[in-house]
């Protein structure tokens, strides 16, 4: 006689290799609730010591071994008639995701539906989702027991199981969604999201050569997805059983020997700075931050306003103390307190994530910069972030006081900080420039405009790209992230000025945007020997042009 558990670890095991291409995965939706990933070693081991004790002595019926088997069809070692199949080896060119789906379709699933009917008369179906449109990516699979949502599998192609195993980390992982980032943390960051929305504890990825198990561990302090090794199916029982046993665990009520947060891993915070800190250098914005400052009616998330109240999760946040801004006008029900939501990721800065968002009960839509704080290594980004902020309140007197007329940033609705967060919330701008080739000639002496008025107020940008100039609605441009600032007299508008540049931030504007070589070729030569003295006028100069033609010189290059 034969037990269940003997038979298992004999027989639900399969053999073949797979080539590898190296393929990319989806980007997914901003939902999650594990803000780390841990790996636990003992996982797979701990499932299948659970099926085990489920199992115990049951004794497995001879007149199903040939059932069983053929259950895999010829992608077990042995055939239906129980002998080795050395010839069929089909499965092992698995190249792609669709043919890991087929071999799990003809396989692994067959045997879960006989194994479950057999053992307890459980009756196990895999389903696709059909998920809203824009709630969330659908997993591959859905495992039912009886109407209960049990299991998770998502299939991927065998390239990028073989990336993400011989990438896992043996320390934590930070679950920080953000567009990009390296494979690994995307692949956990899947995981968690369609874990925590469907409030199941297990998801295995599998290509069907090789697996991972992953774990959700349920705290509402702190809940944590649990990761295994990778680990292979050649010649072993192990995937199959521990898959059944993440089955059998929560139909049974028996729990897995739980995954523990090593307090090791935890990242480290940034501990906050004294009056005894060291000081930015003068040429830096300062701005001072407190924790005791009181706490604003404002909070965030990345939630979908779809999901259940419970499942949101929400960010608190404080206004910095030297925060003059004010917020723009929203409705408010009762005391609820003032709620963005963050809807639709518009791009990457160089110290945070950028977001479209929009308040409670309103259409009017703003940008949010989001800057997450983890480690100690930090500290300088959240420098960056206050001396962007004290950027827009200098740029915000220069306005109060007439020094400056036109808007030349996003206007600046406050900074705030939360829990390891700080946000800054601006008016929602355009697309960002791809190339300065785009331009024609007067977008090019606009653009030069704005920067010689931020230079004018004592500011330079420190990092001028394309992708911080962005367009607004109707025409124009604005400057955007100003984290890099620094203070600045400039010698082209103090009038100090020789015969050689002296500002090279004007310079460099001047270069990229080609506004020297175009001025040059339509003036005549007297205006191209005159023109390096440069100041600001209010209005454009005319100048006639020989064979009566009219140039319109832009102020920036008037004599």
């Amino acid at each position: 006689m034969t037990t269940w558990r003997e038979f298992l670890l004999e027989h639900a095991k399969t053999v073949g290799t797979t080539d590898i291409f190296l393929e990319e995965v989806g980007v997914i939706a901003p939902e999650w609730k594990a803000n780390y990933a841990v790996p636990d070693k003992t996982l797979v081991e701990h499932l299948c010591q659970t099926l085990d004790n489920i199992l115990e002595d049951t004794i497995f019926p001879d007149d199903s071994r040939n059932d069983f088997l053929s259950k895999f069809g010829r992608h077990l070692q042995f055939s239906r008639f129980g002998t080795r199949e050395i010839e069929e080896t089909i499965w092992s060119t698995n190249k792609n995701e669709t043919e890991s789906r087929g071999i799990l379709d003809v396989g692994i699933f067959p045997a879960t539906t006989f194994c479950l009917g057999a053992y307890g008369g459980y009756r196990f179906t895999k389903i696709v989702e059909h998920v809203e449109q824009g709630l969330s990516s659908r997993v591959d699979y859905l495992g039912m027991v009886d109407d209960k949502r049990v299991v998770l599998v998502e299939a991927k192609s065998p390239s990028v199981m073989k990336a993400v195993g011989s990438s896992l980390p043996e320390d934590t992982v930070e679950l920080d969604w953000t567009p990009g980032g390296d494979l690994v943390s995307r692949v956990f960051l899947e995981a968690a999201l369609y874990l925590g929305l469907r409030k199941i504890e297990w998801l295995f990825l599998t290509c069907h050569n090789n697996w991972i198990v992953c774990r959700l561990v349920s705290d509402k302090d702190n809940p944590f997805l649990a990761f295994s090794p990778m680990f292979s199916i050649e010649g072993s029982s192990e995937p199959f059983r521990a898959f059944l046993g993440a089955i059998l665990s929560v139909l049974e009520g028996t729990p897995v020997q739980a995954s523990e947060f090593n307090p090791s891993m935890v990242f480290d915070t940034i501990p906050e700075e004294g009056k005894g800190g060291s000081e930015l250098p003068m040429t830096r914005f300062r701005a001072t931050t407190s924790r005791d400052a009181a706490e604003s009616d404002l909070m965030f998330t990345l939630s979908s306003p779809h999901y259940p109240e419970f499942f949101q999760v929400w960010v608190h946040l404080h206004s910095l103390p030297n925060n003059t801004f004010v917020l723009p006008h929203c409705t408010e029900n009762g005391n609820r307190k003032r709620r963005l939501w963050l809807t639709r990721h518009i791009g990457c800065g160089s110290t945070g994530n950028v977001w479209e968002c929009h308040f409670d009960n309103s259409d009017d839509l703003f940008a949010i910069k989001v800057v997450k704080l983890q480690h100690k290594s930090d500290v300088q980004r959240q420098r960056r972030f206050y001396n962007e902020f004290e950027v827009y309140l200098s740029l915000e007197i220069a306005y109060q006081s007439g020094q400056l007329r036109d808007c030349i940033t996003p206007h600046c609705y406050g900074a705030f900080e939360g829990d390891r967060t700080n946000v800054l919330i601006l008016g929602l701008c355009g697309d960002t420039l791809k190339d300065w080739d785009e331009l024609n000639f007067a977008e090019q002496t606009q653009i030069y405009g704005l920067v010689w008025d931020l230079h004018r107020v004592g500011i330079v940008h420190g990092d001028l790209e394309p992708r911080n100039i962005a367009r607004v609605p109707g025409g124009g441009f604005r400057l955007i992230d100003f984290s890099e600032s620094v203070r600045h007299s400039c010698v082209e508008i103090s009038g100090k000025l020789n015969k050689r540049y002296k500002c090279s931030e004007l310079r460099a504007m001047r270069g990229v945007l080609k506004l020297l070589e175009r001025h040059a070729s339509a003036l005549p030569p007297s205006n191209v020997r005159a023109h390096p003295l440069l100041r600001r006028t209010q209005h454009p100069l005319v100048r006639p042009q020989r064979g009566g033609e009219v140039l319109r010189v832009p102020p920036q290059l008037a004599r």
